[in-house]
Parts: structure tokens; C-alpha cells; sequence
């Protein structure tokens, strides 16, 4: 499976509920899409986890992370 490592970091003064959404790419269309969270990080905590994709008899050739929360 192919898979992106994903790292938020909290640099707010409270606990925060954190969304965030990778689509895997293919010649700039998606193939995949695969979400972290709700979770909820603590003020100047740093996160960091993988996202599985699609296996590996879909090429990828990027990712598109976005946070989806907090906005």
C-alpha cells in the first residue's frame, strides 16, 4: 500500500480538535482519499502518524493533504 506520513502541530493555547484529509494523485486526478481524526492535540503538541492509500497496483504520483479542522 502506499501510504504519506502526516505531522500536525498545535501552536495554540488550548487544546484543539484537528481534522486532516490526503487524497493520493495520479496525474492530478484522485485516486484514494484517507482522513486523521478527530483527535484532539494539547497546545504545543506535535502529531505524527501514516495514512495507508490504495495499494501499490495504483500508481501515485502525489498527495494533497489539507487540514479540514480547526479552520
Amino acid at each position: 500500500y502506499w501510504q504519506v506520513t502526516v505531522t500536525l502541530t498545535s501552536n495554540t493555547r488550548n487544546p484543539v480538535s484537528a481534522r486532516a484529509e490526503c487524497t493520493f494523485m495520479n496525474a492530478g486526478q484522485p485516486v484514494s482519499t484517507d482522513y486523521l481524526g478527530p483527535l484532539t492535540i494539547q497546545p504545543g503538541e506535535q502529531i505524527t502518524t501514516d495514512l495507508i492509500g490504495p495499494s501499490t497496483t495504483v500508481y501515485v504520483d502525489s498527495t494533497r493533504c489539507n487540514v479540514l479542522s480547526p479552520t
